[in-house]
């Protein structure tokens, strides 16, 4: 922990290997695995890794060079955030909250009492999505909580909607998990925040990355450009052309950039129609000399999440 990966060297961190008495017991003990991962604080392949496993070329071994171009809609493809990940997140921030608060003296929850009733304490957040690929998901989610007790909840997502009544719900300060009994499911939840706004959470083998959305008159007010349609690179990567300039007009699933990526080359196209306000990485920059004084090229180096091209308006398609 606190170690920094450096992109100019190779981003490998570890290496995984297994066994199994045939491909598919090993591919089972493949994704298996990769669910154990809990790597927090940078953005790795594991998500990427799990979806190979599941793609049924791969289990039949029909795998060559140019696998994840050919099924790259399989590959990248976006699914939605179900509400209940949302509600963990908002209670895991209510809980660090909490426990902040008795840290400085104070108690957990506040609950005033009126009468023979207890007053509901009500906290709201709002999050967004944090994806390396462009998501459908461009919207805030917002959360409310109501305190009816200790450990003893009301929450409701918007935009789905969806409203839980009397969620038992526990903090666990060593782990980092947040245990919570809805009344479809039990959730598990480790809770893994930073000081810009930015959530990690491991629930059910799966890594879900979140930000806290800042109110619109905030990010009006510090300038905040809105890159919610921007199209941002799926790993780690080089750029090697790029097919657009700003002020282009692109159709959906035309080609915007070809990027480098374990070697191997992928094709990112529009999502959708627009106009391109920005490149924000241009194919290879700079030069250096190498021991025999030749000039080399030196590949634009891009971080996995980093807006490659970034789009001024929307156009829905007709």
């Amino acid at each position: 922990m606190g170690d920094e990966v450096s992109s100019h060297y190779d981003p490998m961190i570890a290496k995984l290997i297994v066994r199994g008495h045939n491909r598919t017991i090993a591919i089972q003990n493949l994704h298996s695995a990769l669910e154990q991962y809990e790597i927090a604080g940078l953005v790795t392949n594991i998500e990427f890794l799990k979806a190979i496993c599941n793609h049924p070329s791969f289990v039949a071994a029909e795998v060559e060079t140019g696998f994840i171009s050919k099924h790259s809609d399989d590959l990248f493809v976006e699914r939605p955030t179900a509400p209940e990940v949302y509600a963990q997140a908002a209670l895991g921030l209510l809980f660090l909250e909490a426990a902040a608060s008795q840290e400085n003296g104070g108690a957990p929850f506040d609950i005033p009492q009126t009468g023979f009733a207890a007053m509901a304490q009500r906290r709201s957040w709002g999050f967004l999505p944090s994806k390396t690929l462009g998501s459908n998901e461009t919207a805030d989610k917002s959360v409310t909580i109501d305190v009816l007790d200790t450990g003893l909840f009301d929450i409701t997502v918007g935009g789905t909607p969806a409203t839980y009544h009397s969620v038992a719900s526990s903090w666990n300060s060593h782990t980092r998990k947040v245990t919570s009994f809805f009344p479809h499911t039990r959730l598990e939840t480790r809770v893994i925040d930073d000081d810009e706004g930015n959530l990690t959470l491991f629930q059910q083998g799966q890594q879900f990355r979140l930000r806290c959305a800042t109110p619109k008159w905030i990010e009006k007010a510090l300038g905040v450009i809105d890159t919610a349609h921007s199209v941002l690179a799926p790993m780690p990567c080089k750029v090697l052309r790029v097919e657009v300039k700003a002020g282009a007009r692109v159709k959906k699933d035309q080609v915007l950039v070809v990027i480098e990526s374990m070697k191997m080359e992928t094709v990112i196209r529009s999502s959708q129609d627009g106009v391109i306000s920005r490149v924000v990485h241009q194919q290879g920059v700079g030069a250096f000399q190498n021991m025999n004084g030749v000039a080399n090229v030196k590949q634009d180096l891009c971080k996995a999440g980093t807006a490659l091209v970034e789009f001024e308006e929307l156009v829905e398609p007709k």
